[in-house]
């Protein structure tokens, strides 16, 4: 029989020994279309970084969605609902192997589309 396939390990939420990255400012905005989290990343000089991922928790430490990597641009979306969704989440990037490369943020989502917040503006920068 064939050898077995190495799995990855489990993604944990938990905050770093020493975090890579940093939260460098977080806005939100109102939306019907859809709720979730958006933003870049970008090293010591402001530049872009490719391939880092981003992923949502639940409160409760289970992941909201899939780690998904930024692009050539750094740019991430997640998208949690295709509409408006109240919720507590937590976001964090992750290093390559999957383990935390950021402190865990928290914010939370309505479902006033008016008034509330349903789209989280995040932006990361590398710390020096």
């Amino acid at each position: 029989p064939p050898p077995a396939s190495p799995t990855a390990p489990a993604l944990t939420m938990s905050d770093p020994d020493g975090p890579l990255y940093d939260l460098e400012s977080a806005g939100a905005r109102p939306g019907a279309d859809w709720t979730g989290f958006f933003g870049q990343v970008q090293d010591t000089a402001g530049d872009p970084v490719e391939g880092v991922l981003t992923i949502v928790w639940y409160r409760d430490g289970q992941p909201a969605s899939p780690a998904v990597p930024t692009d050539g641009g750094g740019n991430y979306e997640i998208r949690l609902a295709d509409g408006p969704l109240a919720g507590t989440w937590t976001v964090q990037l992750l290093s390559a192997d999957g383990s935390p490369a950021s402190e865990l943020f928290t914010f939370e989502t309505d479902e006033n589309t008016e008034t509330g917040i349903q789209q989280i503006q995040v932006i990361w920068k590398q710390i020096p």
